[in-house]
Order: C-alpha cells, then structure tokens, then sequence
C-alpha cells in the first residue's frame, strides 16, 4: 500500500503515491476503511473481489473533484446501509475525470467489522490530486 496518514489537528490526513490512477484511488479508499475499521480493516482488504459486483460510474469536473466522489461514495454505502467494498475494478480517465467500473460490496455486519473511528465527512481542504502517466499523487482529509 502506498499510503501514509499526515498529521491535522484533530482530523486523519492521508497522502497517497503510486504509479497509476487506479491504484491510487483504490489505495485511497483502503486509507479511508483503515481509519474507520483500524487494523480489523485487514479483513475486509483479504476478500477482494467477491461476490456479485456492482456497476459504479463517476464523472466530475477535476480530478481532486472525483477523489472525492470516489471517497464519499464509499463513505455513503457505509453510513446508509452498512456495506463495504472489499475490491475493485476500475479505469480512471485522468484527463476527463470519469471512474468507470465495478466494485465488491460486503456487509460490514456480517464480517463483523465494527467502526473504531466515525468518520462523518471527506472536506474539501486541502483536497489534491495529481496525475500523469508516470505517477498518480493524491491527499485528502476527513473529518472524524
């Protein structure tokens, strides 16, 4: 995983490197269930792709704009009716910001996956998200 957690006041900061768009934004997602699950998160992440998946197609004005509809609509499925996405398929268009694809979706109650963290919002400050064909960069905060 090629995320880390940056300090900020009383909320997590997660910066996030890798080489594509796509694991970029998965690593996101990943960053965002580690804070909310803790280390039971692990779990989660050992499913992978399983199940029946689901369609999922985003489309947004920048690439920071889309992270954080990716992010939030994770967050969403989880505060709405309790799932989770154990795995992912997706393309990211970069350039046109549109994520397109399926994901896994598990019942966290099922897994017995308690939340450690609420997590009530992805802010907008100091939202980033950087991408080229050599390397994706993106940072983003949530309000805990």
């Amino acid at each position: 995983m090629a995320y880390r957690f940056t300090d900020h006041t009383a909320d997590y900061g997660v910066e996030v490197n890798a080489f594509t768009a796509e694991e970029a934004f998965c690593d996101a997602v990943r960053a965002m269930y580690e804070i909310l699950f803790g280390g039971e998160a692990a779990r989660l992440f050992r499913v992978g792709n399983k199940g029946t998946p689901g369609p999922i197609s985003l489309a947004e004005e920048s690439l920071a704009d889309l992270l954080h509809a990716w992010l939030s609509w994770h967050l969403d499925r989880y505060t709405q009716d309790r799932r989770v996405a154990s795995g992912w398929r997706v393309r990211i268009d970069f350039r046109q910001a549109r994520l397109t694809g399926e994901t896994y979706l598990q019942d966290a109650g099922a897994m017995d996956l308690k939340p450690e963290t609420e997590i009530k919002a992805v802010t907008y400050h100091n939202l980033k998200a950087f991408a080229s064909l050599e390397r994706t960069q993106l940072h983003y905060i949530v309000d805990v």
